[in-house]
């Protein structure tokens, strides 16, 4: 903090008759100690993005640099800005820098590493938040295809967000412009099929039971059912069900799982409650996306039903495929 001179009231010449022309020995003391600290008062001095820092003696000794001088800093994507959707819970960007000195027209590589800053906002988020500093080398500014993958996955959230990056030569201390994505969705599509399957069902007129599931995933999705029977007839047959979003929001996670009732209705040509054996179950999510179109893995389980005097019969969850 520096020092106070305030309690130093303005001196004139007088020949020392009254206080208004003397000056004490704290007052002496005082005006020394801050010009002592007045000395040592530049800390560095910043010019065309570039840092100087003075030496020992208080000196800063610096290039002038024109424009010409310092480095054209690029930082490019060949991802989509407008929106990047991942269900499998990994988020990977193709990111190329280039830092690029560029005299008489003739285009040179500065070979300097660069840093890249990467910032998030979401929907709630006032301000940006810088989640990563990476360290980049420079692509050759001649190789137009050279564009780094680098996995982003950690610095996101589940669910939709914004990002934004800048690269800065570490060297020359120049940045490139901000590079922004507009909607990046990381989350996990999948679903397990938690149903009591070691019992057997008891089918007939009127029978119903449920099919539990735990689903996972971030965004808007529908659940895809396929479930095999047989018609009135005793032909094969399969029902195709579909659940929406409406039908399965808020049912996320193994604390909330999702539960479908399942039962024959007259009007239904393929029965399942009311056929005696095994009907296998074929279970997916689809993500409902604008900009493309995401499954998760088929989950593949089946049931048993058991009629009034037929033999005992159970549930059997299959592993993944």
């Amino acid at each position: 903090m520096a020092t106070d001179l305030s309690s130093i009231t303005e001196k004139f010449e007088n020949g020392g008759t009254d206080e208004s022309g003397v000056l004490t020995a704290d007052e002496f003391n005082l005006l020394l100690k801050a010009i002592k600290e007045n000395q040592g008062g530049i800390k560095k001095v910043i010019r065309n993005n570039v840092e100087y820092v003075p030496d020992a003696n208080g000196t800063v000794k610096m290039t002038i640099l024109s424009d010409s001088d310092l480095p054209s800093v690029r930082l490019q994507t060949t991802d989509s800005r407008t929106a990047i959707i991942s269900t499998d819970g990994t988020v990977k960007l193709h990111l190329r820098y280039t830092s690029v000195y560029t005299k008489n027209g003739i285009s040179e590589d500065s070979g300097h590493d660069g840093l890249l800053v990467i910032q998030r906002k979401t929907a709630s988020d006032s301000d940006w938040l810088n989640v990563a500093s990476i360290s980049m080398t420079p692509s050759p500014f001649e190789d137009e295809n050279a564009y780094q993958e680098i996995d982003v996955s950690d610095y996101l959230l589940d669910g939709d967000q914004q990002l934004r990056m800048v690269v800065t030569d570490v060297e020359m201390k120049v940045s490139s412009s901000y590079l922004t994505f507009a909607s990046v969705v990381k989350t996990r599509l999948a679903l397990d099929f938690i149903s009591n399957w070691q019992n057997a069902v008891d089918g007939g007129a009127g029978a119903s039971t449920i099919l539990s599931y735990v689903l996972y995933g971030a965004v808007e999705k529908d659940l895809h059912l396929k479930i095999s029977g047989k018609t009135s007839s005793g032909a094969d047959a399969t029902r195709e069900i579909v659940l929406s979003n409406s039908s399965i929001a808020g049912y996320t996670g193994t604390s909330n799982p999702f539960h479908y009732t399942l039962e024959d209705s007259a009007g239904e040509p393929c029965k399942v409650l009311s056929v005696h054996g095994v009907h296998s179950i074929e279970a997916w999510l689809e993500a409902i996306l604008p900009y493309s179109q995401s499954t998760s893995r088929r989950r593949y389980s089946s049931m048993r039903t058991r009629l009034t005097g037929r033999a005992t019969c159970s549930c059997r969850r299959w592993p993944r495929r």
